[in-house]
């Protein structure tokens, strides 16, 4: 690289599916990469170059706010955006010569600057003599050599190494042929090997024998195998697939994104319930990558390798097109059925010319402007439309003909800016799918909005519920998830009472408001069977009233749903819990359960045998879980936590130890905690926290003894602890993170070796303590080197 050059090329040159861009995701989720360079972009440059679109891409990567779209604009800001930073730049798949243009804005980046090119073409990366920019070199890409891709094909191809160690001789040979037209790629290796998968001898001969092995046009096409993939495809799968040709090459999925497709095209069937759609959307997905047709990003994520795309594009071309930026891949039959648009601005003739598509049964429009004039003639020529999706459309109404749909299925305007629904939208009577979710600006619905009784699947924030006139006549249709309630004069608990299709978590706070066990068991919760996690506040400001009676008949009539895994209950004003219903065989599943700010609670007599979780915060009156917190009864605990129990007195903790899957526990500000008995742990406890337990820090440091797995240590107010000898730290091998406040007894740590390990220490408040002479010491990483060193001569 030229010194007087700030930025450098290195490219990636390879046939397709070679593993250009998987090299090229390693290089920048390697941490050493990572911690070198500012800024990581990563950008899909494909077939489609266009200056505009991929510089404004490259802002966006840098989350630098961009509001104009001309070319020069766009350049002098992502100039100002990468000034004075050293930047890692990835153009992923690479076709035009014109690429070098795109890095004209990166002058001003800091030196040692890099972007990383994958082309299929080493034309491509021929640097002008004129550039301001470097060469750091190729990169070749090529097959795996024999031996490696035949044991990475039968990785593939089988479930076990023992397996595909001992595949018998004619399956073998077979194999090894099919092995010598894959050109030694990873990719063709993933797809065949996954059709193979499970497959009896005449399945892998008829594979082998495939007439479509003939179709191969160069050296190094594997497009044939692809597509022979394709073609063992299960039925519902081939759908699935092949209608990813409606997004742009390098389109990065959720399954939210998949799910809402795939059901909007009629491949997954109405299950009235938005879980079990993700469900079956979710087996789909994982069957397509494990044969290949997906990869996996991060955070749940995906995308479709460019060659798996070129042979969706194949498979639809009569039936599908994309139109990404103006500009579609393909020739466009004027009998297409199925569209898309994905734009960065308005491309209003663009727009305008769909609609000599007039046979068109879905359009999908990504987010961008939508003129509404243009929207008006849509809805006049679209006749036979079946499903529209204009989600995180920036539009404000939708057009007043939208009512001229008269088949239209499925509709997606969720996270639009649309205020109010035009009158005419009541007479979408065969809409059976409706997604408003993230409409924040919706003020009203028109009054017959409640004929639209085909409605199965309604997607609403709870909030916008009420805004529906006769809402009764559509509510088997909504679905709502992570919902949380608030009671009040105005808002009544039963009006969760056909919200059956509740899903995920549910949260009803300000329950002071519900009067009785009769009202509470209107909101019938042990209907919503979609529920998995419960959480039941009662204002700790309580202005309503006050009577504890009555908070426990509320509770009673609250019994949810028998599937239910975490329970929350805060703020109650009884004196005894559980509520009847919190028993192992009315909940089954529940694995969590925490009290919080129950200030009149005394005893808590029994709980669900295997839950894993118990938090218990803040319950003042509570005196004895003594013959409730053992081994015996609650064998199952990963996690403890026991705070704000100033009454607490007596604990079994010699027991304890008996608590063999135990991994955190916190035990704090329960100052009347006696411990006639040595608290034991077992070893398999990786967090352990004691603040202000009364005389249950006598425990220290024996209690400490055999934590091999203890990871953070936290010790607060414990006015016993004197010592924690060498002995005992000398076991603590997977300590990272000590804190030791308030300690005022503390004379010292044994072994210099523990406290050079450590990661994180924090030292407050321990006047005694002879490595600290008598200061407060915050120290992240390791501890002071002249401290340190004075304290290794001392000991």
């Amino acid at each position: 690289m030229d010194k007087k050059q700030n930025v450098s090329v290195l490219s990636i040159v390879g046939m397709g599916g070679i593993g250009k861009t998987t090299l090229a995701q390693m290089v920048c989720n390697n941490e050493t990469v990572k911690s070198y360079f500012d800024l990581i972009m990563w950008i899909c440059v494909s077939h489609n170059f266009n200056k505009e679109s991929l510089t404004k891409e490259m802002i966006e990567a840098t989350k630098e706010e961009c509001n104009v779209t001309n070319l020069n604009a766009l350049q002098n800001a992502l100039q100002k955006a990468l000034n004075s930073k050293k930047f890692l730049l990835v153009l992923d798949d690479v076709w035009s010569k014109d690429w070098q243009d795109l890095l004209a804005p990166t002058k001003g980046a800091s030196e040692g600057s890099v972007v990383l090119v994958t082309t299929r073409s080493p034309e491509c990366m021929k640097i002008s003599d004129e550039s301001t920019i470097g060469s750091r070199g190729v990169i070749n890409l090529e097959g795996l050599e024999e031996h490696i891709y035949w044991d990475f094909f039968k990785s593939c191809a089988f479930d076990s190494v023992a397996e595909a160690n001992n595949i018998n001789p004619g399956l073998k040979a077979i194999g090894k042929e099919i092995c010598k037209r894959l050109k030694g790629s990873p990719l063709a290796a993933i797809t065949i090997g996954g059709t193979l998968k499970n497959q009896s001898v005449e399945h892998w001969t008829n594979i082998k024998d495939s007439k479509m092995w003939e179709l191969q046009k160069e050296e190094h096409d594997i497009l044939s195998a692809l597509q022979l993939s394709y073609q063992y495809l299960p039925t519902d799968l081939k759908k699935c697939f092949s209608f990813c040709s409606l997004y742009p090459k390098g389109f990065i999925f959720t399954q939210s994104e998949l799910t809402k497709f795939w059901m909007m095209q009629g491949f997954i069937e109405h299950l009235g319930n938005d879980k079990e759609m993700r469900t079956q959307a979710n087996v789909y997905i994982m069957e397509l990558l494990r044969r290949g047709f997906f990869q996996a990003l991060e955070h749940e994520t995906y995308v479709i390798h460019d060659l798996m795309h070129d042979v969706c594009l194949s498979i639809t071309k009569d039936e599908c097109f994309c139109l990404e930026n103006g500009h579609s891949e393909q020739k466009v039959s004027l009998d297409i059925r199925h569209a898309s648009v994905f734009e960065k601005k308005v491309f209003l003739k663009e727009q305008k010319e769909l609609c000599k598509y007039q046979k068109l049964l879905s359009l999908k429009v990504g987010p961008n402007r939508c003129c509404i004039t243009v929207m008006e003639t849509w809805c006049n020529v679209f006749k036979h439309i079946r499903s529209l999706s204009l989600a995180r459309c920036k539009i404000k109404k939708l057009p007043e003909n939208i009512g001229n749909l008269k088949h239209l299925l499925f509709l997606d305007i969720s996270g639009t800016y649309v205020k109010t629904l035009p009158e005419s939208f009541c007479n979408l009577y065969s809409l059976q799918y409706l997604n408003m979710m993230d409409c924040s600006k919706i003020e009203c619905f028109p009054k017959g909005f409640y004929k639209l009784v085909n409605l199965q699947l309604f997607y609403l924030a709870f909030e916008m519920v009420s805004l529906v006139e006769r809402f009764e006549n559509i509510v088997k249709a909504i679905q709502l998830y992570n919902l949380k309630l608030f009671l009040s004069n105005y808002m009544k608990i039963e009006k969760l009472k056909d919200l059956d299709q509740l899903s995920g978590s549910l949260c009803i706070t300000n329950l002071q408001y519900v009067p009785s066990k009769e009202a509470a068991q209107k909101a019938q919760l042990s209907n919503k069977t979609f529920i998995s996690k419960l959480r039941l506040d009662w204002s700790i400001n309580d202005v309503i009233g006050n009577n504890g009676e009555d908070d426990n008949e509320v509770l009673d009539g609250l019994c949810p749903n028998h599937k239910l895994k975490e329970l929350k209950i805060s703020g109650y004003r009884g004196r005894n819990l559980p509520p009847s219903w919190l028993k192992e065989e009315f909940l089954p599943n529940l694995t969590e359960v925490e009290f919080q700010y129950c200030a009149k609670v005394s005893t808590i007599s029994h709980l669900p045998r295997f839950i894993t979780k118990l938090v218990i915060h803040w319950l003042p009156e509570l005196e004895n879980l003594q013959n409730l917190l053992e081994p015996n009864h609650l064998p199952a605990l990963n996690h403890i936590e026991l705070k704000g129990c100033v009454n607490q007195e007596l604990l079994s903790v010699e027991l304890f130890g008996g608590f063999a899957s135990l991994e955190k526990l916190i035990i704090e500000v329960c100052p009347k905690l006696r411990s006639p008995n040595a608290m034991v742990l077992p070893p398999s406890v990786k967090y352990l926290e004691l603040i202000y337990c009364g005389d249950l820090d006598k425990s220290i440091p024996s209690c400490l003894q055999n934590l091999t797995s203890l990871e953070t240590l936290n010790i607060r107010r414990c006015n016993h602890l004197v010592s924690i000898p060498a002995e005992v730290t000398s076991n603590l091998k997977s300590l990272s993170k000590l804190q030791l406040i308030d300690c005022t007894m503390l004379r010292s740590l044994g072994g210099h070796q523990f406290l050079e390990c450590l990661q994180e220490v924090y030292i407050s408040g321990c006047p005694k303590l002879d490595v600290t002479r008598g200061q407060d010491i915050n120290i992240y990483r390791k501890l002071p080197s002249d401290l340190l060193e004075e304290w290794k001569s001392s000991h």
